[in-house]
């Protein structure tokens, strides 16, 4: 935030961690220094459970201690959470323990809407050129792989593949002669749709 102060409120390593083994859950916060940084000008906090890059995941009871300071304070909670569907024990997640502390946790709304535009915009551009090629193409009704029908296209006359490649199908020619001369990555679908399909994803910029 413009003008704001940022203060850090670091995780522990168990006292023997430098000599055993031990579990990211061992790790800890000091919640008495975690309360003495709050105060009526605490504007936000944000808190990242499972923790990158330590791993620990957060307890209920610490996520509730947190929890109640915000809204004692009226804080708003940053809950960067992006793993919590990638953890090994059970796991809470911070919107879920009270209404008062879900009211305080800001949640990003339409984001799916947002990708799938996003999506759309960079099929539509990929399969015109495809059309101005003359490429048959399937447009897709989900996802973001354009499949393409390369059997029109022909490599140049007397064009020599390396001794790797040569033996492999026609698919994996392609994918090897279009990298190299349109820096184009494709993936051929050779094993299930014959050797002139070839899969484009177009997720990337």
């Amino acid at each position: 935030m413009a003008g704001g102060v940022v203060r850090y409120v670091p995780l522990s390593p168990p006292a023997d961690g430098d000599t055993a083994i031990s579990s990211s859950g061992d790790w800890t916060l000091d919640m008495e220094k975690l309360k003495s940084t709050f105060n009526s000008k605490m504007r936000m906090l944000v808190l990242n459970s499972p923790h990158n890059p330590v791993g620990k995941v957060f307890s209920t009871e610490e996520l509730s201690a947190i929890g109640k300071l915000c809204v004692k304070y009226n804080t708003i909670i940053i809950a960067d959470d992006v793993y919590y569907r990638l953890t090994y024990i059970p796991a809470k997640r911070m919107a879920t323990l009270s209404p008062e502390i879900r009211n305080l946790i800001l949640t990003e709304m339409g984001f799916w809407d947002k990708s799938r535009e996003e999506m759309q915009g960079k099929i539509n551009r990929f399969v015109q050129v495809l059309e101005e090629l003359g490429l048959p193409y399937t447009d897709p009704q989900g996802g973001y792989f354009v499949l393409v029908n390369f059997s029109r296209l022909k490599f140049p006359q007397g064009y020599e593949f390396s001794s790797s490649v040569a033996s492999r199908p026609r698919d994996f020619k392609l994918s090897w002669f279009l990298g190299l001369a349109a820096t184009v990555i494709s993936l051929g679908y050779d094993a299930m749709m014959g050797a002139t399909t070839f899969g484009h994803g177009v997720e990337k910029n």
